[in-house]
């Protein structure tokens, strides 16, 4: 991944704006959000899709033909068609990962989510989940959706990652946290 300059994360925020109040625009917040996933996932999938949009030799009339071929076989709604029309009338389709993020950050907001990425050596059961979710919505009063990252080194716990903010509680950082103590008096 490359580094997203200011320029970047204002131009995705623009877009994602644009889009989010288009959709809100047409009461299709929901579908747009799905198509802009599936097509962004699209891209990412098929290297070879998205070279084609980006390739300086088709020309913009071709390109556009071709979206529009693919956005009616995926059935994406003609507003969402709309919105990709424009990105490639402005040369803009290869920010679409970009401009997902910064959708998905105002869709949670609109729809007070909030996406929490739990970080464990091996997968919750649907159980631990479901307990886990139960708790942090109460706490944040929030709908709360939760993303799993299964990561070896993660000893007897987990790590949360909120918003910005990160909460180590694994065994490890508690064993680190007594070793700094031990060693600082």
């Amino acid at each position: 991944m490359h580094y997203l300059g200011p320029e970047d994360e204002i131009l995705h925020q623009r877009y994602a704006r644009t889009l989010m109040a288009l959709a809100q625009e047409c009461g299709r917040l929901d579908k747009i959000a799905e198509d802009l996933e599936a097509f962004s996932r699209a891209v990412e999938e098929n290297r070879l899709f998205a070279k084609v949009f980006s390739h300086p030799a088709i020309a913009q009339e071709e390109k556009i033909k071709l979206l529009e071929a693919f956005s009616k076989k995926a059935r994406f709604s003609r507003e969402f068609i709309y919105f990709l029309k424009l990105l490639a009338e402005n040369k803009r389709l290869n920010i679409i990962h970009g401009i997902l993020l910064k959708y998905r950050d105002l869709y949670d907001r609109h729809k007070r989510r909030q996406k929490i990425v739990v970080q464990t050596a091996a997968r919750l059961t649907a159980k631990e989940t479901r307990r886990l979710k139960a708790i942090l919505a109460k706490a944040l009063n929030k709908n709360v959706y939760i993303e799993q990252v299964v990561d070896p080194f993660v000893v007897a716990g987990f790590n949360l990652k909120v918003a910005n903010r990160t909460y180590n509680l694994s065994l490890n950082n508690r064993l680190k946290f007594a070793e700094e103590r031990l060693i600082g008096q």
